[in-house]
């Protein structure tokens, strides 16, 4: 399904469940191939990209084009989603949560969490 610069794709067997009230802001992208459950209330800002599954990878044969790795995520209710989240496979976030801009988030976080990630900037000036 695309809408106004949104992808909502389930594939290979994925399933996608919207919550009543669920806010997906533009040029978000939701891809499926296990299960991905985002609760009654939750706010995607723009730039969310949201993957339950990635490639196979190892170090000796590289990238396996059609083997995946695949694990459910779910999204509770009443979360805000800053713009240019990145939420992989595996990830869980509880009720009431808000994820800053720009965060990249794999596995669980709590109830009522207020997820940020720092980061530096550096002024290197040139001799």
């Amino acid at each position: 399904m695309k809408i106004d610069s949104v992808s909502v794709i389930a594939s290979n067997g994925g399933f996608i469940s919207l919550g009543d009230s669920v806010g997906i802001g533009k040029n978000n992208i939701i891809v499926s191939q296990e299960k991905i459950v985002i609760g009654d209330g939750v706010i995607l800002s723009p730039n969310v990209f949201i993957y339950d599954h990635d490639h196979e990878f190892d170090y000796k044969s590289g990238v396996k084009v059609k083997d995946y790795r695949r694990e459910s995520i779910v999204i509770g209710k009443n979360c805000w989603i800053g713009a240019n989240t990145v939420i992989l496979r595996g990830t869980h976030i509880g009720d009431n949560c808000l994820v800053g801009a720009g965060c990249v988030l794999k596995w669980n976080y709590p109830n009522g969490s207020k997820i940020i990630q720092k980061r530096q900037t550096t002024i290197i000036e040139e001799t």
